[in-house]
């Protein structure tokens, strides 16, 4: 198995965010990816829609560092997990950037979202 957890509309996040080697990015934190995210909550994902603006935020869940997306209200929509990139994503939030995760589809128990940074 290849344990590719990649969308189906495929592509590396860190080579789309700039971070694949040889790529000269002027700003490594300027990060655009789009990745499905892992342990959706079903009883809040089935509330939101396509288009809808997530928060990205670095919790601790003891000595672990895990990056969760929030609904509006403040629910935990799902985690960003297991891909290529999220050592610089956590990385840059500390940083002090910040992103935001936009719904792109709902489908079933997989909600796949488009991760960016919040101008500044």
């Amino acid at each position: 198995m290849s344990g590719n957890s990649n969308p189906s509309r495929g592509g590396d996040p860190a080579k789309k965010a700039g971070l694949a080697k040889g790529t000269k990015s002027a700003d490594r934190c300027d990060l655009d990816f789009s990745v499905d995210l892992s342990t959706v909550k079903l009883q809040v994902v089935r509330n939101l829609a396509t288009g809808t603006i997530l928060a990205v935020e670095l919790t601790s869940i003891g000595r672990l560092q895990a990056v969760i997306c929030k609904e509006p209200g403040g629910g935990v929509v799902g985690t960003l997990a297991a891909f290529e990139g999220l050592a610089d994503l956590i990385d840059c939030m500390h940083r002090g950037n910040s992103y935001t995760a936009t719904i792109l589809r709902i489908s079933g128990a997989t909600c796949t979202v488009h991760v960016r940074r919040k101008a500044q």
